[in-house]
C-alpha cells in the first residue's frame, strides 16, 4: 500500500471514528464495533493513522503556514449527520483540511493510544527469571507466556485491557483472543499490541526487538527528530515472518525473519540484525550466568553493530567473536569479571 492517500470514503470514517474515540465513553457494542471496522482491512488501518496523524499535526503546526484548499475538500473530512455535532467540530475539521492540502501524502504512520481508566476488576503480577532459568506462564486470559533468561515481566489486566510490560530480558506470546481487551506489551518506549497471534519481545540495553511467528502486531515507538523523541508514535503492522527493533534513534525498518527463529532464544542461541555491542553483552550476562563490562570511556564503539548468530551459552567463542569483529580486547579482573576494552584509534 506504501505512501497512497486513503480512500475519501475510508478517511471520512475514520475521522468520525478519532472523534468518537476523542470524545470517550464508548459503549461496549461501540468498542466492538470500533475494533471490527480497524481489523476489517490494512487499508482501514492507513485510513485512521492517517487521521490520528492530521489531528496530531494541528497542535503543532502553525495555522499561517497552511495554503487553502477547495471547500469541497473540507466537506470531505468533515463528518456528517448531526448537526450540532458537524457545528462543534467545524472549526477543526477545516483546519485538518488546510493541513491535509498543506501536507499531501503522509509518510508517517501514527499509533493511536486507548486509556481503560478502570480500576475495578484489575490484577497485577510479576514475574522473574533467574540467569540461565526460562519459565512456562499461563496467564488469566489462557494466553502464554515463555520468558526468557534473567528477564522480568509484569502484567496488568483490566475489565478492557490486558497490559504487559518487559522491564527486561525476553518474552515468547502465544495470545487468547479477545478483540474488546487490546493485549498490549512494553518494552522501554516501544509498545506492541495484538489481539491473537504468536510473537516474541525482547528488551535489552534500550534495545526493543519484536519478531512475528503468527497474526499481525502493531508496534509504535517515539518519533525521534534531531535526536529526540517528541510525543507522537511511528508505527508499523508487523505478518508473520517479520521482524523490527527500535533504540534510540528510533523505530527501524521492517526485516524478514525465518519462522523458526522466533523465539529462538529458548534455546540459547540469539540472531542479531545491526545490534550494538551492548545488548549483545547483556543477552550474555543473562544466559551465561556471567559478569562481562564494556569499557569504553572516548565512545569509540558508537554507531558500531553486529548481525549475525549466537550461542550465548559459549561465552568463549563470544568472546572470540567480537575481538574479530570490534577494536576491543577481552581483559579479566581480580574478581574473575571479564571487561571488553575499547581499544583507541
Amino acid at each position: 500500500m506504501g505512501n497512497q492517500a486513503p480512500d475519501p470514503q475510508l478517511l471520512h470514517e475514520a475521522h468520525e471514528w478519532r472523534l468518537r474515540n476523542d470524545m470517550g465513553d464508548l459503549s461496549a457494542d461501540e468498542r466492538r464495533d470500533f475494533s471490527a471496522w480497524l481489523a476489517a482491512s490494512e487499508a482501514h488501518e492507513a485510513a485512521y493513522d492517517r487521521a490520528i496523524t492530521l489531528n496530531a499535526a494541528l497542535d503543532t503546526l502553525d495555522p499561517q503556514t497552511l495554503r487553502p484548499v477547495p471547500m469541497q475538500a473540507v466537506y470531505t473530512f468533515a463528518p456528517q449527520g448531526d448537526e450540532t455535532f458537524g457545528f462543534r467540530w467545524s472549526l477543526k475539521w477545516i483546519f485538518g483540511a488546510l493541513l491535509a492540502g498543506a501536507l499531501g501524502v503522509s509518510a508517517l504512520v501514527f499509533m493511536p493510544r486507548f486509556e481503560d481508566g478502570a480500576a475495578l476488576g484489575t490484577t497485577q503480577q510479576t514475574y522473574q527469571t533467574a540467569a540461565i532459568e526460562t519459565r512456562s506462564i499461563t496467564l488469566s486470559d489462557g494466553s502464554d507466556v515463555l520468558l526468557g533468561a534473567g528477564s522480568e515481566l509484569r502484567v496488568d489486566y483490566g475489565p478492557k485491557r490486558r497490559d504487559i510490560v518487559l522491564l527486561a530480558g525476553a518474552a515468547l506470546f502465544d495470545v487468547m483472543s479477545d478483540p474488546e481487551r487490546p493485549f498490549t506489551v512494553s518494552a522501554g518506549p516501544l509498545n506492541a499490541r495484538a489481539v491473537g497471534t504468536v510473537f516474541d519481545v525482547r528488551y535489552n540495553a534500550g534495545v526493543s526487538r519484536v519478531a512475528v511467528a503468527e497474526g499481525r502486531v502493531r508496534v509504535s515507538y517515539p518519533l525521534v527528530i534531531n535526536d529526540q523523541p517528541t510525543q507522537s508514535d511511528l508505527a508499523r503492522t508487523l505478518t508473520a515472518g517479520q521482524q523490527i527493533a527500535a533504540l534510540n534513534q528510533g523505530l527501524g525498518e521492517v526485516k524478514p525473519i525465518a519462522m523458526d527463529k522466533v523465539g529462538a532464544w529458548r534455546d540459547g542461541r540469539i540472531d542479531y540484525v545491526a545490534a550494538p555491542p551492548a545488548e549483545l553483552i547483556a543477552d550474555a550476562n543473562r544466559y551465561g550466568n556471567v559478569d562481562i563490562s564494556l569499557d569504553d570511556p572516548s565512545d569509540q564503539l558508537r554507531g558500531k553493530t553486529i548481525s549475525g548468530s549466537f550461542d550465548m551459552t559459549n561465552v568463549d567463542r563470544l568472546l572470540e567473536v567480537l575481538e574479530s569483529l570490534l577494536p576491543v580486547k577481552v581483559a579479566h579482573t581480580a574478581d574473575s569479571n571479564i571487561v571488553l576494552k575499547a581499544q583507541e584509534k
